[in-house]
């Protein structure tokens, strides 16, 4: 049976898997870079996209010879403690399996789940303090369940970590003034509202881009700019690493 499906597969879905093969080797091209060597850290909820981008990080470092496996890679789960005990349970298995996988294929990957302190905690807050469940305006679980982007951004500004944010959705909240005081660099596409270019840019005229790669880029310490995008195709992309390595 599984014979018959697997031409039909690949037949039907040829686009989509010449698309992934792309993406793992743009993923490899990048973990055997040479212009920096920071470690890797990869957010993964067990969701369908980031179990996708850790197979496709997991099929880059398998296909790099076992010499060239220099850089470490941290596989990051956070557990907020609310979700049911039947998806935590499914998550500390898919971690365990994960990291047992790696070890015994000889791959620098290692797994980590993170949790709220007890003081934190949703129920704490929600019964122990009387917060208000959490809505589109009073949204203070996002900081105290997760991994807090605040203290993360301080820390990489400090120790001269590239961390790249991106969202769909500007959000004050989220986006908190300390925060983004600690994301020197901001690069806006369009945005529907002038107060949402605010929040990445931290003045108006994102709203007013024409898409389909018109952005605002505004460097650490420099005027903003406008700039657009090019089309780059893959074979450029692969021969301008090669001459910077």
């Amino acid at each position: 049976m599984a014979a018959t499906i697997l031409p039909f597969i690949q037949r039907e879905h040829a686009d989509t898997i010449t698309k992934y093969r792309s993406i793992v080797d743009e993923i490899k091209s990048e973990y055997l870079s040479q212009s920096q060597r920071f470690p890797w850290i990869v957010g993964f909820s067990g969701g369908k996209d980031s179990t996708v981008l850790a197979q496709a990080v997991v099929e880059a470092v398998l296909e790099t010879p076992p010499n060239q496996r220099t850089r470490e890679i941290h596989v990051v789960a956070n557990d907020t403690r609310v979700e049911s005990p039947f998806v935590t349970v499914v998550l500390d298995v898919v971690l365990e399996r994960i990291g047992s996988a790696s070890n015994a294929m000889g791959l620098p990957i290692s797994v980590k789940k993170t949790q709220p302190k007890v003081d934190q905690s949703f129920w704490v807050n929600l019964i122990g303090r009387g917060y208000p469940s959490p809505n589109i305006s009073m949204r203070w679980c996002t900081d105290r369940l997760k991994i807090q982007l605040t203290l993360l951004a301080q820390k990489a500004r400090a120790a001269g970590i590239h961390l790249v944010l991106a969202t769909q959705r500007p959000d004050a909240k989220t986006f908190v003034g300390l925060l983004r005081s600690n994301i020197p660099s901001r690069i806006a596409l369009t945005v529907q509202k002038s107060s949402e270019s605010a929040i990445i840019l931290d003045e108006a005229g994102a709203e007013d881009l024409l898409g389909a790669g018109d952005m605002l880029v505004k460097p650490n310490g420099q005027a903003m700019s406008r700039v657009h995008g090019v089309f780059l195709n893959r074979d450029f992309l692969k021969s301008l690493v090669r001459s910077r390595q």
